[in-house]
């Protein structure tokens, strides 16, 4: 569903790979996601420069090189490309897969929009996304702090998951008497009788 909602997005590709909405930073949560999203677009036509860990530093430089002369429209990126790279000039920033904090969404939105031009953030969101969503767009729409809103989110999620309902371990004598069980052959009839 997210790759279709991505193709949605993007339009078809021109013949020079480029998207419709412009050129891009698309970012995602891991290397392995990275190498998919960046694999399906070059497929579909995009021109794209893969910028991750994974990849060796030299080959890396060089596609951020091809991405800023604009050889490449997309750049396909994790959390790496979040801080500290300048000269991207994008108007629009695409999350692949939503930022896993809200100083991480913070970083990722800052590489557009950049020395007073307009720009665009699109994000994919999943279920499992909604509630670092909802926190961060509740903070904007009342003027908190954004990152502060995360971390409080982040606390509570921590808090809940160590107060939720955890298994019960069976005692030592209730051990014992479970691993005699198991040891026991298995029998269809347990109460019949052999001949």
């Amino acid at each position: 569903a997210k790759v279709t909602a991505l193709r949605d997005l993007l339009g078809v590709a021109d013949e020079q790979g480029r998207p419709s909405i412009g050129r891009i930073v698309l970012f995602c949560n891991s290397q392995q996601s990275a190498r998919f999203v960046d694999h399906t677009l070059v497929e579909e036509g995009y021109r794209t420069a893969n910028y991750h860990g994974a990849v060796p530093a030299n080959e890396r430089a060089a596609n951020f090189a091809s991405f800023v002369s604009g050889d490449a429209h997309v750049l396909v990126t994790t959390d790496l490309a979040a801080r500290g790279l300048d000269k991207l000039n994008v108007d629009h920033v695409v999350q692949f897969d939503f930022a896993k904090s809200a100083a991480d969404y913070v970083h990722r939105a800052g590489r557009t929009a950049r020395a007073g031009r307009a720009g665009a953030v699109t994000s994919l969101v999943t279920k499992s996304d909604m509630e670092l969503v909802r926190a961060i767009r509740d903070a904007q729409r009342t003027g908190d702090d954004v990152i502060a809103a995360g971390d409080e989110h982040q606390r509570q999620q921590r808090l809940r998951a160590a107060t939720e309902l955890q298994p019960v371990r069976p005692s030592a004598k209730r051990r014992s008497a479970t691993a005699s069980r198991q040891m026991a052959p298995a029998v269809a009839f347990p109460d019949c009788q052999g001949i």
